[in-house]
């Protein structure tokens, strides 16, 4: 075991008395982690880049530990943006201080930015590529966890609104803006897929089948109406799947 997932252990210790909220994170974190390094070595780079990633998988995170701590919840609209909690802590703490200033710099870019609607244009190259690479592993482990219906959206038997319905259908990311109904929140998620920038992100999602998943564990308990648009969306993204894991 590397000293940073060591690190990450005896720093996530601390909250333990937390229970479950608490290992939800660390299980999620693992996962990111490992999906980090899967992008990285199927992307082409090189074993310390791949090792580079895996951190920033494993770290992107780290401010909701003590958001849940301050503020028993991990809804950032009713507490603090856990991105910026979690660069500060980064900033703050040991927790990477036998990386390089240039490898720091990168960890706390990708726990900063991980979570925002978009990445800005003025982030360097280098920093760019790790925290799009975090980006994709978080959305991965999002469809992976509504796979299994463990992030169930209850849409009250409400609709996709036709503004977000048409922003999906013409390739376009939701923002939190955007939602008017329940619905709205699952075609969110949804189109986290246009998020994704690397074909191995895209390969994951076709091998796993998470799409139809989710899909399916929804339309078990939507609307008519709600499902025949979640049947229109399945094949409108399975097809923008299975051209860019092609491309």
């Amino acid at each position: 075991m590397l000293s940073s997932e060591i690190e990450f252990i005896n720093y996530t210790d601390t909250f333990r008395e937390y229970g479950d909220k608490v290992l939800l994170k660390i299980h999620h974190s693992l996962r990111v982690e490992n999906l980090c390094r899967d992008i990285a070595e199927k992307t082409g780079l090189s074993s310390s880049s791949i090792d580079l990633s895996g951190k920033c998988g494993l770290l992107h995170d780290i401010g909701r530990f003590e958001q849940w701590r301050k503020y028993g919840t991990y809804n950032d609209s009713k507490s603090t943006d856990h991105g910026d909690l979690g660069a500060s802590i980064l900033k703050n703490n040991s927790l990477i201080s036998k990386f390089t200033a240039e490898d720091q710099e990168t960890i706390i870019n990708t726990a900063k930015y991980h979570n925002k609607y978009s990445v800005p244009f003025d982030l360097n190259e280098r920093n760019g590529l790790f925290v799009h690479m975090t980006r994709d592993a978080d959305k991965l482990d999002i469809f992976y966890l509504s796979s299994l219906n463990e992030l169930h959206v209850n849409t009250h038997d409400s609709k996709i609104s036709e503004k977000v319905y048409d922003l999906i259908m013409n390739h376009q990311n939701i923002s939190r803006d955007d939602i008017n109904t329940k619905a709205d929140a699952l075609a969110m998620r949804l189109s986290f897929v246009f998020g994704l920038k690397f074909n191995r992100s895209f390969e994951i999602m076709k091998e796993n089948d998470y799409l139809n998943s989710v899909i399916d564990n929804q339309t078990k308990s939507g609307s008519p109406e709600l499902s025949a648009q979640l049947e229109s969306l399945r094949t409108a993204l399975n097809a923008f799947i299975n051209k860019k894991s092609c491309s």
